[in-house]
């Protein structure tokens, strides 16, 4: 069985119950259905909470949670939840890029994803780094446009896609993903701390709210 965290922000409210002013408090997550959910908990944050009802009623439906409430929304009130998904593995890795339109590069951006998790798992940290990094260039691809790698980790990075040590750090794994060729024996190729590091980032932008 595996785990991973989803950070809930920026809900929206739908009257379910006008009589008894009952309401669901709903998050998107549009990559929910890659998964084949075992079990998940779902834990509200402490401001959110405060003299409030610290309701867990809550149901999953596709790629939508839904947190029932029994009382007002404040308003003006920032709320954000943690869910965290028990599951057995993905059931098709392409589903983990819905925002792409692209079927072809849906597809080939999921066989990079599953190449990527397999490798993780065995500890193949230069094989994870080549194909994570070749997911986050179809990513950046995708948002962006086609340029080089590098280009894309700079444009990311002025857009505020990338913070000033994400866009290290993919330059760092770009560089690496270079050291396949045989002339470049002598650099180090990836090792645990680097494969680590990147998956932290790697996960950060398959969640991402594209």
């Amino acid at each position: 069985m595996k785990s991973t965290i989803f950070k809930l922000t920026n809900p929206v409210y739908e009257l379910v119950d006008k009589q008894f002013l009952q309401f669901d408090e709903i998050y998107k997550v549009p990559t929910l259905p890659a998964y084949a959910i075992l079990n998940h908990n779902l834990i509200r944050n402490a401001s959110d909470i405060d003299g409030l009802n610290n309701t867990t009623d809550y149901e999953i439906i596709e790629d939508t949670i839904h947190i029932k409430r029994v009382d007002p929304v404040p308003e003006g009130l920032q709320t954000n939840c943690s869910l965290t998904l028990f599951y057995a593995g993905i059931r098709d890795y392409s589903l983990l890029f819905p925002h792409i339109s692209d079927p072809k590069l849906k597809e080939r951006l999921g066989q990079f994803a599953e190449e990527a998790d397999n490798s993780f798992q065995n500890g193949s940290w230069m094989s994870f780094t080549i194909m994570a990094i070749s997911a986050i260039e179809g990513l950046l691809f995708n948002e962006i446009g086609n340029k080089k790698l590098n280009q894309l980790i700079e444009k990311a990075h002025k857009i505020g896609i990338l913070n000033t040590n994400e866009k290290a750090l993919l330059h760092s794994a770009r560089k690496v993903r270079n050291r396949v060729h045989a002339g470049l024996f002598e650099e180090p190729l990836a090792d645990r701390n680097s494969g680590t590091d990147l998956y932290v980032l790697y996960d950060m932008l398959i969640k991402k709210d594209w």
